[in-house]
């Protein structure tokens, strides 16, 4: 949903965070700005013009709830390539829980992407995920760079193997997380300037509006920084594009700092059980590294 990595994963730590959490709350100066989902549904989508990766970064994050750490996750950028003729880069990652929530339950996702540089288009997509005892296995070329409807394969420990062919507009691409990472990046939108566009996480699609918010400082684990703030709100769709009633819109915005680098700072959403935060607290690459302070 939206720009969190795995927000499946985050909110499943989230809920056990919630269950630790002994009614701690600490208070955040920051909040999601909520906007409202369109009515029309995305059809062309994010314009997919470029995406940004710097090669052989690395990004470590916080997950949390009501101040308590429930989870992290890490971000590991690859080398560019070609794979069929196309110039592609890789962008691995893992979410899993940590801290009280791990002794609770272990939850792990791992996923890989195969980034068209280009156009910022999945290629490829693999997903591993794991919830305590249950796991499951995902892989999909989401359409391979062309519009339009595509399958997934979904293998769920003790069950049959599934492939779920999930509708699109015929001129739509769907993303995943890393790819829209990628997107809001390279993304040079003006102040109030709007984007809709499909997600995929894990098995289920969700449609997606994100707007430019604001320019301000926000201070995080790492320490001040200048930021653009963007909004958004996910619904979750079947596999016919219909909204799934029972999943009410969920709100979320995101911190990318302001200057060259477009480093994802803070990641905030909506969720029954309060604001969830995906928080940067290092930052790596050959030429440069930043950590919490």
């Amino acid at each position: 949903m939206g720009m969190s990595w795995y927000w499946q994963k985050a909110l499943s730590i989230a809920a056990l965070a919630a269950l630790s959490a002994c009614g701690a709350n600490a208070a955040s100066p920051l909040s999601v700005e909520a906007i409202a989902l369109p009515t029309d549904m995305p059809t062309e989508t994010m314009k997919a013009e470029k995406t940004f990766f710097i090669p052989s970064e690395n990004m470590s994050f916080d997950i949390s709830l009501r101040g308590v750490v429930g989870g992290t996750a890490v971000v590991a950028v690859g080398e560019p390539g070609v794979v069929d003729g196309r110039s592609v880069i890789i962008v691995r990652s893992q979410v899993q829980s940590a801290g009280v929530v791990a002794v609770i339950k272990e939850v792990r996702d791992e996923i890989v992407t195969w980034i068209d540089l280009d156009h910022g288009l999945v290629v490829k997509h693999e997903a591993q995920s794991k919830f305590g005892k249950k796991s499951a296995e995902i892989d999909t070329d989401l359409g391979a760079g062309k519009p339009g409807t595509f399958s997934l394969n979904y293998k769920r420990k003790g069950h049959p193997a599934m492939t779920i062919r999930q509708l699109l507009p015929a001129d739509a691409f769907a993303f995943d997380a890393h790819a829209v990472l990628g997107l809001f990046r390279a993304w040079d939108g003006d102040d109030g300037d709007e984007e809709s566009f499909y997600l995929l996480s894990g098995r289920r699609l969700w449609r997606n509006s994100v707007k430019v918010g604001a320019h301000e400082t926000i201070r995080t684990a790492t320490g001040r920084h200048p930021a653009i703030r963007l909004d958004g709100v996910a619904q979750r769709v079947n596999r016919g594009l219909g909204d799934v009633k029972k999943k009410a819109p969920r709100n979320y915005s995101i911190w990318l700092s302001d200057d060259a680098d477009r480093l994802p700072l803070l990641v905030m959403a909506t969720t029954e059980f309060g604001d969830l935060r995906l928080e940067l607290t290092e930052y790596s690459r050959p030429d440069h590294r930043l950590t919490a302070r």
